[in-house]
């Protein structure tokens, strides 16, 4: 997965959920994990594409120790997406190096990609939820080995 040329973050949910803040990080301090500058966004509407060029985040997140912070509650027993994606329309003329789904129904995680030409790959899936409707969340997206990303959850 190439994370060079993510530039936007979408989310995408039905009143699945509510966003309290968004904190993007250009560059992170350990120990421990410190955020000097943070970039913050306050009160979000759902759906909302960020655009990281525009915020000051710059184009990329593989390249550095970049992080992205998300504090919400879902508000609804369905589904929530969050996708980091490349310039362009989400689905149509951008790729989408990392999505994740958050689905109620079927109590689990999804994590893929979706490609121009090829659509969606890489479904992996983790049984169970580690969300809750009206309990509030911490959501980190970080830099991995290998052109990862690490996703931590803290509820």
């Amino acid at each position: 997965m190439d994370l060079s040329k993510i530039s936007q973050l979408y989310i995408a949910a039905t009143e699945a959920i509510k966003i309290n803040s968004l904190i993007l990080c250009n560059f992170t301090v350990l120990p421990p994990q410190l955020c000097p500058e943070q970039i913050e966004i306050y009160d979000l509407t759902i759906p909302s594409i960020i655009d990281f060029v525009e915020q000051g985040f710059g184009i990329g997140f593989g390249i550095s120790r970049k992080a992205i912070i998300i504090h919400g509650t879902p508000t609804a027993p369905t589904r929530f997406d969050i996708s980091l994606i490349e310039e362009g329309v989400p689905e149509d003329t951008a790729d989408i190096p990392f999505h994740l789904s958050a689905d109620f129904a079927q109590n689990a995680v999804i994590r893929d990609a979706w490609i121009k030409g090829k659509g969606w790959i890489r479904n992996q899936r983790a049984q169970g939820l580690p969300f809750t409707v009206g309990q509030s969340f911490k959501l980190e997206f970080r830099i991995a080995p290998r052109n990862g990303i690490d996703v931590l959850i803290i509820n």
